[in-house]
């Protein structure tokens, strides 16, 4: 996990912004999160090209509606709510370096505006860290660059059962 910093908040801002900027256009506030978060405007947000740039949330909401060109749905969230889910989206991808793609698969729009009334008066760190915890997230680490996948604990449990066993064997066969 690494600290935020002022291009991370930035980008925080950026997408809660273009999020809320959404609501203008025809499409429902969960369809237009679900595209976003699959789009390759957040993958150049998750690999920190889009600082790069100079785009403004108007084209961002653009980008995604040129992708995605036909509209589905009329459910809108409330302004606040899509400010919220959009800057915690970016702060999530941002410090635990997880693609948008993964962190919409373990908590999808519609779970995120479940969770508004109860987390969004808590500090950022707080509320992922209790979404993480009610969805049975648990993220390990990968490699040097502090990559992390997503694991759910029945999976955590199998790659443990694997590790033990490893280590028996070597042990056993003095490896």
């Amino acid at each position: 996990m690494r600290e935020m910093d002022r291009d991370g908040l930035i980008m925080c801002r950026m997408q809660g912004r273009a999020f809320e900027k959404s609501l203008e256009e025809e499409n429902s506030s969960p369809v237009f999160i679900r595209r976003f978060m699959n789009s390759n405007l957040a993958r150049r947000m998750d690999k920190n090209y889009f600082l790069n740039t100079n785009q403004s949330e108007t084209q961002m909401v653009e980008e995604i509606n040129e992708d995605y060109p036909r509209k589905i749905g009329s459910m809108k969230f409330d302004k606040e709510e899509m400010y919220w889910i959009g800057y915690l989206y970016r702060y999530w991808a941002y410090i635990w370096n997880i693609s948008s793609k993964e962190i919409y698969r373990i908590c999808d729009g519609n779970d995120m505006r479940r969770h508004y009334h109860y987390f969004h008066s808590l500090a950022p760190e707080k509320a992922i860290e209790k979404l993480m915890e009610e969805k049975h997230y648990q993220p390990v680490c990968t490699d040097e660059e502090k990559h992390y996948e997503t694991i759910y604990s029945s999976e955590i449990e199998e790659r443990c059962r694997k590790i033990f066993s490893e280590r028996l064997f070597l042990e056993k066969n003095k490896i």
